[in-house]
């Protein structure tokens, strides 16, 4: 009897130690057959494939031929995170070389995938090795020594860790330093399944950290807002050497808070912390949550911080202007107080003669907590102008308020309006001229506020004096001639007013005179210099010149209506015009005018044209081709070049005309159109991109007329990127307050530094302001930016703006604009008067087209693609859906304004109230960049609708990058799903797969490896797609099926459980050697399946699930709005997601 109790007890001691080896320790073992992945390499065969085979060379033959085996295990069934304890490749030798000396076989890994069927010693898959025969670490995992037939094992514990996040599988090779030193392995296609190669894994699952201990230092202190609040955490961990430590608002995850991170750590220490600086909008009392993450498992704990909120304070009386009168008693002082934590404050009140400063103490009152408060302050012995400032302490923190103004402290009363006299105003006023007004002003307390009204013809405006009762003054600025008056009005500190009689002034004309010199007489086509004298003894404000001629000339550098600025003295002002073809004496006259209407106007200046050196002999048949372009151009704007075509009598038309670019390689541009803009003269606008070839190119235009042929080539030159400065904006032209913005872009697949270096100058290279500065631009962006001039000149100036990167290259540009001292407009001077000869005529009126009014049509567009994202050269798709709303059939076809596209169907027969779709394939531009297109709709054959839409695309690494994010947001997608549904608890096992693929790809991405990374981008949406279809298949069966039982969770190892654990257990051994006898057919795989599904209840319900007959259940009304929304809701965000992923894969 003892003999059976001391039995029974070793038994369940047994029980309990297999039952927790069991729940640390599992295995893994794997023997594939036909479908397993092994094939040897050849060097004398390098490009034969021997996948198929059903042994494996391994060594060097007699021959000095290298045999070189790959082995490939699928150990996606190791969840994420397990700890491998053990790993052990057995293999089969069925043949040696060498029976009397060992054959040394070593296991290296292998750096790159490789396809079983195409792998070669050339080729890991239809792309090379690396290097011939394979890319493997030079160093070897472990190593066994064969001599006979039989099975051999080695040990791979040290790769298999690597494999759970990159599996290329195993190489096994030689020393292949002596020939007829090789074997035979059996490989997974071996007749015999024993002999075929296994792999053994023995791990454990991850267990997450364990937070031993945790505390903030508000516990002891409350932490005042903007203060350091300071988290300390102890944790531990027997699998993992570091953790994230996450501190939330709300729980957390492996990948952080999911709302308010307060802060967060990444630490080996087993004793961490981090800080929080404290704001004012956290509560009094604040929950949050503590995570301590390894890579796959957080542990949780919560907690509350206290938080000490500042007080408030506001001053109410007085707060700027009152008089505070002795003779009157106390002066109660009126101010409001509080604290959202309620705690009682101590009130101190000061009077300074600066706010803020608290210069003179007053009382100090503790313990108040009125919100409506109030002191009777005794002002005796004090006098003059203060501020009222009073703090408030909460015993932690203080704040202050002061009066918005000062106030008087008096003993006086006063009912005497303050003397103004001695009026005066600056003599000899000529428009624009600075007059200063004066006067004295006095007063038995002191002034408040003194001023000036100007009347001009009705119109008052005030002017604020300054200064002190021995005199107060103005400065303003003459207007236009005319008469004007003025009068000065004051207010004393107790508010009396008093005001002048109107004073006259006068204002006259500045005095200045313009003369017009010419140096030369002018030939047709020819470039002339008009000069202007000008002579002004008194400074003409805003001044302006407009040149006045019977002729159209086209000015150059400076247009015909000159903006100069302020100017005064002696001073030459020139334009450069281009001739016009009209021969003989010619009038030009100039007039000066100022921003108060005030013009002076030159004599009448006679010129000849004439023909140039030589012209006699162009005859009437005469023609000439000039041409004129940009000479610099940055890739990415239009390059644009004007050609002119005269004879004797001006422009004509020629009867062709075409152009040809060269670029600096000799490359010949044809195919490209002039547009006429006027009789004789056309226009070449090129747009320049990414593909052309930088440097100096040639524009050659050619014209054929009355049996002629002219010609005319002009040399300029194309400069790119990275960085380009452009789209100049003169945000503020008024001197002291410059603003001019600009935007810059780098066109580099990287962030750079630019350094900016400005210069602002006056038209003749004066430089007035200069400055340098660096700024970082983001990869494939632009940033704008503004900088600010400092110059007190007035006039035309130019800021020029170069950028210098990458050590010596630039990029760079200009603005021209005119600076100004007030936003005044220029008038608009009168029409000349001819004086003979043509001129240009009045201008057309605007050719003005009535829209056509809409036909209505019974098609519309129920959703369509209208924003298509695409790598270069790239095959892409699109849709759209039309839906017929009529009363009847329609035919419809959809066109694009696009080039490389198809669309099927061309046409659908659409019913009344129903929809069709068509489909679309685009063959991406070569070109980067952004390509607008429109949909055409026909109805019935006629033109109906017009949809706008945009094709990016985009080079190819921002394109991996974006299918990357895009990738995230649907993993994000997923998890809220699975986190809503407990039925799909065991597909966070596909997530995590599907994470850790994303961020392999970021790490290839980041090693230069972005083939390898569209690789795993590639793999990773079947992960996503098989997510999508098991998510949709739940969706759907989870309206005809109850609720399912909430999963038992994982049994807690405690005393009383692990024995009655070990009890049931005990009479589970003894069913389970009985059922062996019953199963001893069955292979080993099959059985090993069942105990996992046994040992997981979540598992077993949903295979039970798969296997159980149809029940009867209460079904849902499908009649239902709110069902019929969520379905169609849920349906359409899951197939929207496996619609862009399924065209992806396509691609």
């Amino acid at each position: 009897m003892r003999l059976h109790i001391w039995l029974f007890f070793v038994t369940v001691f047994l029980a309990f130690t297999l039952l927790a080896v069991g729940a640390l320790a599992l295995n893994l073992t794997l023997q594939p057959g036909s479908e397993g992945i092994d094939s040897e390499i050849r060097n004398n065969t390098p490009d034969t494939n021997y996948g198929s085979g059903a042994s494996i060379f391994v060594g060097m033959t007699a021959s000095e031929e290298l045999r070189r085996g790959l082995l490939w295990f699928n150990l996606s069934s190791i969840p994420p995170g397990a700890l491998i304890f053990n790993t052990t490749l057995r293999f089969y030798a069925t043949f040696s070389s060498n029976s009397t000396t060992n054959i040394t076989i070593r296991a290296y890994s292998v750096l790159n995938t490789w396809n079983e069927s195409s792998v070669t010693w050339n080729n890991r898959t239809s792309e090379s090795w690396t290097a011939r025969g394979g890319d493997f670490n030079s160093s070897a995992l472990s190593s066994v020594n064969v001599t006979n037939l039989g099975y051999y094992e080695i040990g791979l514990t040290a790769i298999s860790r690597p494999w759970l996040v990159n599996n290329s599988g195993l190489m096994l090779k030689t020393d292949e330093l002596a020939p007829n030193f090789y074997i035979i392995v059996a490989s997974s296609d071996y007749a015999t399944a024993a002999n075929r190669p296994w792999l053994n894994v023995n791990y454990s699952l991850n267990e997450p950290p364990n937070i031993t201990g945790f505390n903030d230092s508000s516990q002891f202190v409350r932490a005042d807002t903007g203060g350091q609040l300071t988290f300390s955490i102890n944790w531990s961990d027997d699998q993992a050497t570091s953790a994230h430590i996450y501190v939330c608002n709300e729980t957390a995850n492996i990948s952080g808070c999911p709302d308010l991170t307060y802060c967060t750590v990444n630490t080996s220490s087993r004793s961490a912390g981090c800080s929080y600086t404290v704001n004012s909008s956290d509560n009094q009392s604040t929950h949050y949550f503590i995570a301590v993450c390894d890579d796959y498992n957080c542990s949780l704990a919560e907690n509350t911080f206290y938080v000490n909120h500042a007080p408030n304070v506001t001053v109410i009386q007085p707060n700027g202007g009152e008089i505070v009168n002795q003779s009157l008693g106390n002066y109660t002082v009126l101010f409001n107080i509080s604290d959202s934590d309620g705690d009682n404050l101590t009130v101190s009140i000061y009077y300074s003669s600066s706010p803020g400063t608290k210069e003179h103490f007053v009382d100090s009152m503790p313990n108040q907590s009125c919100t409506e408060c109030s002191y009777s302050w005794n002002t005796t012995n004090i006098g003059g102008w203060y501020y009222l400032d009073i703090e408030v302490n909460d015993g932690g923190l203080t704040a202050i308020d002061s009066s918005n103004s000062s106030f008087r402290i008096a003993s006086i009363t006063d009912f005497d309006a303050p003397s103004i006299y001695n009026l005066s105003i600056t003599s000899d006023l000529v428009s624009g001229a600075s007059a200063t007004i004066r006067a004295v002003v006095n007063d038995s307390s002191s002034i408040s506020k003194a001023w000036c009204t100007v009347n001009a013809g009705g119109v008052f405006t005030n002017h604020t004096m300054s200064g002190f009762m021995s005199g107060f003054n103005v400065t303003i600025e003459a207007g236009a001639v005319g008469t004007y008056y003025f009068k000065v009005s004051a207010n004393d500190s107790f508010g009396n007013f008093n005001a002048t009689e109107w004073q006259g002034f006068q204002v006259a004309k500045p005095n200045a005179s313009i003369s017009y010199i010419n140096a030369s007489n002018a030939t047709r086509f020819g470039i002339t210099n008009f000069i202007v004298h000008l002579n002004a003894s008194s400074e003409i404000k805003r001044a302006y010149l407009y040149a006045y001629s019977d002729l159209a000339f086209i000015f150059v550098g400076h247009s015909q209506n000159r903006s100069l600025g302020n100017v005064s003295g002696i001073s030459n002002y020139s334009w450069y015009a281009v001739v016009p073809p009209i021969l003989g004496e010619r009038n030009i006259s100039v007039m000066l005018g100022d921003s108060y209407g005030n013009t002076w106007v030159s004599d009448n200046y006679s010129f000849t044209i004439t023909e140039p050196q030589g012209g006699s002999a162009f005859g009437i048949d005469s023609y000439q081709l000039y041409i004129d372009g940009y000479k610099e151009v940055v890739i990415g704007e239009n390059y644009l070049v004007r050609a002119y075509i005269t004879n004797y009598s001006g422009y004509i038309n020629p009867n062709n005309i075409n152009v040809t670019l060269r670029d600096p390689i000799g490359n010949l541009l044809t195919g490209l159109t002039l547009t006429q803009q006027s009789t004789g003269i056309y226009n070449l606008s090129y747009t320049t991109g990414p593909g052309l070839t930088q440097g100096q190119w040639e524009t050659i235009i050619q014209a054929n007329i009355s049996n002629q042929t002219l010609s005319k080539s002009q040399f300029w030159k194309l400069i790119g990127g990275p960085f380009d400065v452009r789209s100049f904006t003169v945000d503020d032209n008024i001197v002291n307050n410059l603003a001019v913005s600009f935007v810059i872009e780098n066109t580099g697949y990287q962030s750079q530094d630019i350094t900016l270096v400005w210069n602002l100058t006056m038209t003749d290279g004066t430089q007035l302001h200069s400055g340098a500065e660096t700024t970082s631009v983001g990869a494939v962006s632009e940033k704008p930016y503004t900088v600010h001039p400092i110059t007190s000149y007035v006039g035309d100036v130019r800021l020029t703006v170069i950028g210098y990167y990458s050590g010596g290259e630039r990029a760079g540009g200009y603005v021209e604009f005119a600076t100004e001292q007030a936003e005044e407009p220029t008038p608009t001077p009168p029409a000349p008067t001819p004086t003979g000869g043509g001129g240009a005529g009045p201008s057309a009126a605007p050719n003005v087209t009535k829209p056509a009014e809409e036909r209505v049509v019974s098609i519309g567009v129920l959703s369509y693609s209208d924003h298509i994202i695409a790598a270069q050269s790239m095959l892409t798709r699109g849709y759209i859906t039309l839906y017929n709303k009529g009363s009847a059939a329609v035919r419809a076809r959809v066109s694009l304004t696009l080039d490389n596209y198809a669309v099927w169907p061309e046409e659908v027969s659409i019913p009344p109230n129903e929809a069709a779709s068509l489909s679309f394939n685009i063959t991406a531009p070569e070109l980067a960049g952004n390509y607008s297109f429109k949909y055409i709709i026909f109805a019935d054959g006629e033109k109906v609708l017009e949809k706008g839409a945009l094709l990016e695309v985009l080079p190819p690494k921002p394109y991996l990058l974006m299918r990357i994010e895009m990738q995230k947001s649907t993993l994000e997608y997923l998890r809220n799903l699975v986190g809503m549904q407990p039925g799909l608890a065991d597909l966070n096992i596909v997530l995590d797969i599907i994470e850790r693929k994303i961020k392999r790809a970021e790490e290839l991405i980041g090693s230069g490896k972005d083939e390898l990374a569209e690789e795993v981008v590639d793999s990773n949406e079947a992960y996503i797609n098989d997510a999508l279809d098991a998510i949709a298949s739940f969706k759907i069966a989870s309206l005809q099926m109850p609720k399912a039982v909430p999963v038992i969770p994982y049994i807690t190892i405690t005393t009383i459980i692990v024995l009655i654990t070990a009890f049931i257990l005990l009479v589970l051994l003894l069913l389970t050697l009985r059922r062996r006898k019953k199963e001893g057919s069955r292979g080993e795989e099959e059985v090993t399946r069942r105990r996992i599904i046994r040992r997981s209840p979540q598992i077993r319900q949903i295979s039970e699930a798969r296997i159980q007959p149809p029940q009867m259940v209460d079904i849902p009304d499908l009649n239902s709005p709110d069902f019929e929304a969520r379905m169609k809701q849920t349906l359409k965000d899951i197939e929207a997601i496996r619609s862009r992923l399924k065209k992806r894969r396509e691609r």
